[in-house]
């Protein structure tokens, strides 16, 4: 089963723990990595990196969270497991010591995976590693470059709705939303619902996307569709415009499966976490450009202070790419209900809109100020 479906119905609870975030890696600051005294190791680190299988003669993308206190650590590490419809988050646990960092006691009971992380943080924050899971047989040459830098964020309001859903978009100055249950909520510039928008596939079949774009007079969102069965089994999405009376227009076959939609410059640009790239389409939907980004769990897109954002599937964070694709930056999102997942994330008047959803069935909407540089 995709871990994704199955994290969303079955997973309880991820954990978070505080801690401090330390930029600096200096031979005179006693909570350097690189010291790894005893009660000296004390920071939070978000790692990117790849994970290179020699053996399959695959490399693999990493997101690594990890929290040292005191010498122990403690996290959880997000990489495809196999394949790349399969992604998952699973728990780190270990300690350091003089820059030694073992994290073996990553046992999960709840899926029996367990994966293993033993290798060395450096003084300049850089990690070397050897991955290695006992249920996938898998063993991997992990390498980190410098820690992701953690964006200023200021949280300007909140905003529970009583609907789940997975994409959301600036109209003028109020927010379209996909909700699973109902329909399109049309919310004002309170966020409060104003009206529902139905979209029809079929006669009586009624559709939510899980990603939305809007031009100014047409929304854009997209349509998975299922191909063959077995090991031959794939995914690729349409893109389907819309209207503002729920009116469907027009559906554009594009070839790959799609996660995230947003426009910039005149253009539809999709995100695809499977293959790992961001693709810039024209009005028939065929390819005019594209761009790598080594995420394994990106989810939605949107574009806003010269830059795309995407939120994380299994952690509140929201990640920030350039236009080469390059990680540059995050924003660790703050006060989110226990096994939340992406509810949806929209750009407009220099702000981020981000939802995260929960399991009892409602979506929490933040709007924050980030800081770019």
């Amino acid at each position: 089963m995709n871990i994704h479906f199955h994290r969303l119905v079955g997973l309880v609870v991820g954990f978070l723990v505080c801690g401090l975030l330390i930029s600096g890696c200096g031979d005179d600051d006693p909570s350097a990595p690189g010291k790894g005294q005893a009660g000296g190791d004390t920071w939070r680190f978000l790692f990117q990196g790849e994970a290179l299988d020699a053996k399959a003669g695959m490399s693999r993308p990493v997101i690594l969270d990890l929290t040292a206190v005191e010498g122990a650590v403690s996290g959880s590490i997000q990489i495809r497991t196999g394949n790349p419809v399969e992604t998952g988050e699973f728990p780190l646990s270990g300690s350091i010591e003089n820059g030694q960092l073992d994290l073996s006691d990553g046992l999960t009971p709840q899926t029996g995976v367990d994966f293993a992380l033993v290798g060395i943080l450096a003084p300049d924050s850089t990690l070397t590693a050897t991955l290695s899971s006992v249920r996938y047989g898998y063993q991997a040459a992990l390498s980190c470059g410098s820690p992701v830098p953690e964006l200023t964020a200021i949280e300007t309001r909140r905003v529970d709705l009583a609907e789940l859903g997975s994409a959301l978009v600036h109209v003028g100055q109020g927010v379209l939303f996909s909700s699973f249950r109902t329909g399109y909520l049309d919310l004002d510039a309170d966020l409060a619902v104003t009206d529902t928008i139905y979209v029809y596939m079929y006669p009586d079949v009624m559709w939510q996307s899980n990603t939305l774009a809007y031009d100014g007079d047409i929304f854009y969102g997209s349509y998975l569709i299922g191909h063959g069965s077995g090991q031959e089994y794939y995914n690729t999405s349409d893109v389907v415009e819309f209207d503002s009376d729920g009116q469907l227009l027009r559906r554009v076959p594009l070839g790959h499966f799609v996660n995230g939609l947003c426009r910039r410059d005149g253009f539809l640009w999709s995100a695809n976490h499977r293959d790992g790239l961001l693709r810039k389409l024209d009005a028939d939907g065929a390819v005019v450009d594209s761009v790598s980004f080594s995420l394994p769990n990106l989810t939605g897109l949107t574009w806003g202070g010269d830059h795309f954002w995407g939120q994380s599937y299994y952690l509140p964070l929201v990640y920030r790419l350039d236009t080469a694709g390059r990680l540059d930056g995050f924003v660790r999102l703050q006060a989110w209900p226990s096994g939340a997942v992406p509810g949806g994330l929209s750009w407009a008047d220099e702000r981020l809109l981000v939802g995260r959803g929960n399991l009892s069935g409602g979506t929490r909407l933040v709007e924050i100020e980030v800081g770019v540089d």
